[in-house]
């Protein structure tokens, strides 16, 4: 592992990321989310591994932020049980999107403008989605909850296969905790 992060000196300065290859290549270069820790390395390694321009010469940074417009907010009315605080059922609400979702809607109109700008100059294109592991507070929309019928039972094998390499298995803490929901 790294003290910070890949493009430390003398530890990965010299590496190509995928991003990286590609952009070396030619190709339009963006994305969104994770794919990268949150400013490791610097700036999301822009503009090394990024475009720094989208097809019409408009800035098109690499997006890792929640948008303003993101859901955050809680819905716990008429729950049967008490959660601890483990997860947050969000109510769906007009233009309002869970962070994951925008980043998806994000990344959807940039491949458009990819797309696009292909089809005009035949300029390859690389488009990267991430998604945040699922930290807790695990936050989903309150209609899926409402759609999982009452008496279903637990999954039948709750254990990681005995035969399983170790590396094969990542031991999140906070997943760990709550292996009983």
């Amino acid at each position: 592992n790294f003290l910070n992060h890949f493009r430390e000196a003398g530890v990965g300065d010299a590496w190509v990321a995928l991003p990286e290859l590609f952009k070396r290549a030619g190709y339009l270069v963006t994305g969104a989310n994770k794919l990268y820790h949150e400013g490791l390395p610097p700036n999301f390694d822009l503009p090394r591994s990024w475009s720094t321009s989208g097809p019409d010469g408009e800035p098109w940074p690499y997006l890792d932020e929640v948008p303003a417009n993101a859901s955050t907010s809680c819905d716990h009315a008429n729950l049967s049980f008490t959660d601890d605080g483990r997860f947050c059922l969000t109510t769906p609400v007009p233009e309002r999107y869970l962070t994951d979702e925008a980043a998806a809607r994000l990344v959807a109109s940039r491949l458009a403008d990819a797309i696009a700008s292909w089809e005009k100059t035949s300029q390859p294109f690389f488009v990267g989605l991430g998604t945040h592991k699922p930290h807790l507070t695990w936050t989903y929309p309150r209609p899926f909850f409402d759609a999982i019928p009452e008496g279903v039972t637990e999954a039948a094998h709750q254990a990681w296969p005995a035969q399983t390499p170790h590396l094969a298995f990542h031991e999140c803490a906070e997943v760990m905790e709550v292996l009983d929901t």
